[in-house]
């Protein structure tokens, strides 16, 4: 059976923290390696080296797709899977996970979202052409559920997860990134967790999820589909678009202009 590396990424929520790992060392199995990179203020080493056996990282500070890139560089396992420090796994999950192939096939499930009163089940979806993800996949995902999901670390020899996404969007991109590659996603109903979106952080957040799919989007038609075209059309709809919606709602249409120019920024920058 293949070894597994779990890693959780973290910031400033050690009582977040506390809980997810806890979760992790009451499964039925336990992985062979489990990381926690922390991208905060280091309030987390404490917390991860009261659990016996866990391997604590200082973080890059540069958002989430570095820090899970620092998770990757120290994973020994044949498999690779990541948590935020606000889920929890089910008492199944390592075991499942463990059962994923080494081959060419991404692995995902859903996640229990208790952001929601009731709380509701979040599997991947697709992304339309202005890149929400809403478009059912059937049978060809190329989408996952990140906090359920197992990658082979064959996938991070060719793919890593893009450094200037700070926050959203990252998973998206990788999965992407990972079928312009060759590879597969697969849907497997039994790999789940639970997530209780934490209030911290969250309004630093909000500024910067526009942006990142303005780019991520883009690049997918860019360099993954290699479709200029495709990506030209996208930028000047994609900018209409977030320019009404942002008049419609009555939100600043100068904050809205300056999400568009940071993510052409961004654009510029990975070409």
């Amino acid at each position: 059976m293949p070894t597994l590396s779990l890693c959780i990424c973290t910031m400033n929520r050690p009582e977040e923290l506390t809980t997810a790992l806890q979760s992790i060392l009451d499964g039925s199995s336990i992985p062979e390696q489990i990381i926690v990179s922390d991208d905060g203020d280091g309030s987390a080493r404490e917390v991860a080296q009261s659990f016996a056996g866990v391997t604590y990282l200082p973080g890059p500070r540069r958002g989430l797709g570095a820090n899970r890139n620092n998770c990757i560089a120290a994973a020994t396992g044949d498999l690779i899977a990541f948590i935020d420090d606000d889920v929890t796994v089910d008492s199944e999950f390592v075991a499942v996970a463990k059962q994923s192939s080494v081959a060419e096939i991404i692995t995902t499930g859903w996640e229990l979202n208790h952001s929601h009163d009731p709380a509701r089940k979040v599997s991947a979806h697709n992304a339309s052409f202005l890149g929400f993800q809403r478009v059912a996949p059937g049978n060809h995902l190329e989408a996952i559920c990140i906090n359920a999901t197992v990658f082979p670390r064959g996938l991070f020899e060719n793919a890593l997860f893009d450094e200037q996404i700070r926050y959203g969007y990252e998973e998206i991109d990788i999965a992407r990134h990972a079928v312009s590659l060759g590879w597969s996603i697969v849907y497997n109903d039994d790999l789940h967790v639970k997530h209780f979106p934490a209030a911290s952080n969250r309004d630093g957040y909000a500024g910067v999820l526009n942006v990142s799919r303005l780019y991520i989007t883009h690049k997918a038609y860019r360099h993954y589909e290699r479709n200029r075209a495709k990506a030209a059309a996208f930028n000047v709809v994609a900018a209409v678009h977030h320019l009404a919606y942002a008049v419609k709602g009555g939100h600043r249409f100068g904050e809205a202009v300056m999400t568009i120019r940071a993510a052409r920024k961004k654009q510029r920058a990975h070409r």
